[in-house]
């Protein structure tokens, strides 16, 4: 049996150390002066003529190392994330018990989160023109960033895989006639919800961090995004 490949010798293997995502520097500038947008520009010039093979090469030349160091959990995204999910929510559970599944992509509810956060910004009165305040500060910052674009996409695709749970209880209803209320439901959907986000919070070092965690699946979606 031959030997396993090791590192420096026939092939390149990745390293399961995760890449820091904080330490990308722009040579001849200070790295506090470097926006998002340079360090996107600089990375896609470096990876012009790369080979995608693992999940590390997506991670280094694919994935750009951008942090706007804007603010992630704001009002608009609170509001467009939940709008989000109770639609793909409501289509995904109707389309359940049809014959023809109809599934709605995640480059769709980035594109509609992109055009329905961009006319907020434009419509809705600014901190800078009114005197209230708080629109500023929560409903609003100004035009749609990374971070708050990302979390209304991931709370609404998020909300597309509820039909696995209601399933139990639509099982429990028709072959077994036990009552449900309303009140269970719901609570019994979001306790789920919540346990498996914790769930993956502790898988988290294995499942997201590692160089290799790369799911190929989202990266029409991460792309669009970026």
């Amino acid at each position: 049996m031959p030997d396993p490949p090791t590192h420096g010798v026939g092939i390149v293997v990745s390293t399961p150390e995760p890449i820091d995502e904080k330490a990308v520097t722009v040579p001849g500038k200070d790295t506090a002066q470097v926006s998002g947008n340079e360090l996107f520009v600089e990375n896609a010039c470096d990876s012009a003529d790369a080979v995608i093979i693992t999940g590390a090469d997506v991670a280094s030349h694919i994935l750009p190392m951008r942090d706007d160091f804007d603010p992630t959990l704001t009002f608009r995204a609170a509001i467009l994330g939940s709008g989000l999910a109770a639609f793909l929510a409501v289509m995904t559970q109707i389309y359940t018990f049809k014959p023809t599944q109809v599934n709605i992509s995640g480059v769709f509810l980035v594109l509609v989160s992109y055009f329905i956060g961009t006319a907020w910004a434009k419509f809705l009165p600014r901190g800078d023109r009114s005197e209230a305040r708080w629109r500023e500060q929560n409903g609003q910052v100004g035009l749609p960033c990374l971070k708050e674009h990302s979390i209304s996409v991931i709370t609404a695709t998020a909300a597309g895989y509820v039909t696995d749970d209601t399933a139990v209880f639509a099982a429990q209803k028709l072959f077994y006639d036990l009552p449900l209320s309303a009140p269970t439901v719901i609570l019994g959907i979001i306790s789920i919800g919540l346990f498996g986000c914790g769930l993956c919070g502790f898988m988290r070092f294995f499942a997201v961090w590692d160089v290799e965690a790369v799911y190929w699946g989202s990266l029409p979606v991460v792309k669009t995004l970026q």
